[in-house]
């Protein structure tokens, strides 16, 4: 049980750190009105490829955290899992919104005002 608490915890950190980064990255480029910028963090995301590596994360760490519950000894039903699997689920819709509709478009339009196709 503690070996997939531990993972558990280690995965949901890692995926909060590359999501919630990513994220912030491209809300202070934004605020700052900087396309250059902006354009960067696109490119330099990209190459990393975060987005799989974080959804493959985030499924290992849900999986760690239900086998953790099943190892442990505990309810799968008791106020806090619940709660717990309703953030999960508005992680899921709130991430596909956000995401890939609006802020990798936006990116890639920034990438494309650098090289001069499109105007700032």
């Amino acid at each position: 049980m503690l070996i997939f608490k531990a993972l558990h915890i280690l995965s949901m950190f890692a995926v909060v750190t590359m999501e919630i980064g990513a994220e912030f990255l491209f809300a202070f480029a934004i605020s700052r009105h900087d396309v250059r910028g902006l354009a960067a963090i696109h490119r330099i995301l990209e190459r990393a490829r975060l987005g799989p590596i974080s959804i493959i994360v985030f499924v290992a760490g849900v999986a760690f955290g239900l086998l953790t519950v099943a190892t442990g000894g505990l309810d799968f039903f008791e106020g806090w899992l619940i709660a717990a699997y309703v953030l999960v689920a508005a992680i899921l819709v709130g991430g596909g919104l956000l995401w890939p509709r609006k802020l990798l478009p936006l990116g890639a339009k920034a990438v494309e005002a650098e090289a001069g196709q499109r105007p700032v």
